[in-house]
């Protein structure tokens, strides 16, 4: 999560990310934590940039779909 200014909690909602290395975050100064921190922070969901950021963050093939 990247809150305004390099701020511990964003003054307004938030979406996080799942690694530092997305690049939406390129730039950006990042906290990084546990999903409960990050609620913590004002993020309130996670990104909707789900298949971009699991090749950003070399998760590999992961399965779309629900197709085996």
């Amino acid at each position: 999560m990247a809150p305004e200014n390099g701020a511990k909690k964003a003054a307004s909602p938030h979406v996080f990310h799942l690694c530092q290395a997305v690049s939406p975050l390129n730039g950006k100064t990042v906290n990084h934590g546990s999903v409960t921190e990050a609620y913590a922070e004002n993020a309130t969901r996670i990104t909707k940039q789900i298949p971009m950021e699991q090749k950003q963050c070399g998760f590999g093939n992961a399965k779309q779909g629900g197709q085996a």
